[in-house]
């Protein structure tokens, strides 16, 4: 959903009311933007929020709202995704072929994961249906402009004017406390994220040829 943020959440507030009397197995995916008020650190799930960003705050709300309304909820929340043929891709991809600079932060510490992986956790929680927050994302942590490169390099994109800035510096990573909830096949690196997200876009090239 988009636009305006107090419109957003009285919606959360009916969806909420509408499924409390059938005892859904509720999700909310939320986001690491909960905690862009403090990126000193890494932040796990027992972590207060804290965000300084107007979409934080919404999405804080939205986590208070549905635990406040819901009796089994899952709150997903998500560091940087990927997938095929995803947003980021294409600006790395755009930024090339329109010879424009694509900024990097060598300072920026941060995990990752794709909509696939995303895809094979909540399979794996329906049928085990364990509830509280939850962060995906790799089990390590990677520096902003060190991914993109590899990015570039692994995905044989050319030309690409990666541009190192220093004005973002910190941890915008997700650590996770409940990795015992889920099997060691679902628990990721980030090298397998990028072989994964390179498996996926050489798949989307191949079919558009």
């Amino acid at each position: 959903m988009r636009g305006d943020f107090d419109k957003q959440l009285d919606l959360h507030k009916k969806l909420c009311l509408q499924v409390k009397a059938s005892r859904p197995y509720f999700f909310y995916i939320s986001t690491a933007n909960v905690f862009d008020q403090d990126m000193s650190v890494a932040h796990t799930e027992s972590d207060a929020p804290s965000a300084a960003s107007e979409y934080g705050k919404f999405k804080m709300a939205c986590e208070d709202l549905v635990n406040d309304h819901l009796d089994h909820v899952a709150i997903v929340r998500l560091p940087m995704v990927f997938g095929q043929s995803c947003r980021r891709v294409k600006e790395l991809v755009e930024s090339a072929s329109k010879e424009e600079a694509l900024p990097i932060f060598p300072g920026l510490k941060l995990n990752i994961t794709t909509n696939e992986m995303i895809a094979d956790k909540i399979n794996h929680m329906v049928a085990t249906r364990p509830t509280g927050i939850f962060h995906f994302g790799t089990t390590d942590r990677v520096h902003h402009a060190s991914l993109y490169k590899e990015l570039v390099d692994k995905l044989n994109i050319e030309e690409v004017n990666l541009v190192e800035e220093t004005d973002l510096v910190g941890d915008f990573s997700l650590i996770s406390e409940r990795l015992d909830v889920f099997p060691a096949d679902l628990q990721v690196t980030t090298d397998q994220v990028v072989a994964q997200l390179v498996e996926m876009n050489r798949e989307s090239h191949g079919r558009n040829s």
